[in-house]
């Protein structure tokens, strides 16, 4: 990983720490409907990404995931390319899962005109 910017590491995990803090807060600290917008937002920013970027930050996401010594964490890192829907179901979920399931995330984003055409090659 010696080619790659450090910074990206380190983003993607802040990323998914705000996800998780927005997926754990209760109502009465984050209003339900902007926790679900904020989170469908960042959902719907990772699945335009292009083939090649989507395939560094899965690669980023499992190895944060391997890092991880603390259970909880490495579950919902885990998770998370799951249950954005940035690959294929889990066939079963544990502890990281999201409020916003993948089919959720993307009939929001088709009924906002939002979702692109996969382009060939994607």
């Amino acid at each position: 990983m010696a080619d790659r910017d450090p910074l990206v590491p380190a983003l993607t995990g802040m990323l998914v720490d705000v996800v998780w803090w927005l997926e754990s807060c209760g109502d009465e600290e984050v209003d339900p409907d902007s926790a679900v917008k904020i989170m469908e937002s960042v959902g719907g920013e990772l699945l335009r990404l292009p083939s090649a970027r989507r395939e560094r930050l899965l690669q980023v996401l499992a190895d944060l995931a391997e890092a991880e010594q603390d259970p909880a964490r490495r579950d919902f890192l885990t998770g998370f390319p799951f249950a954005i829907g940035m690959v294929e179901d889990q066939e079963s979920r544990g502890p990281g899962e999201l409020r916003t399931r993948p089919a959720d995330l993307k009939r929001c984003l088709e009924a906002a005109g939002e979702l692109p055409e996969p382009a060939c090659g994607d």
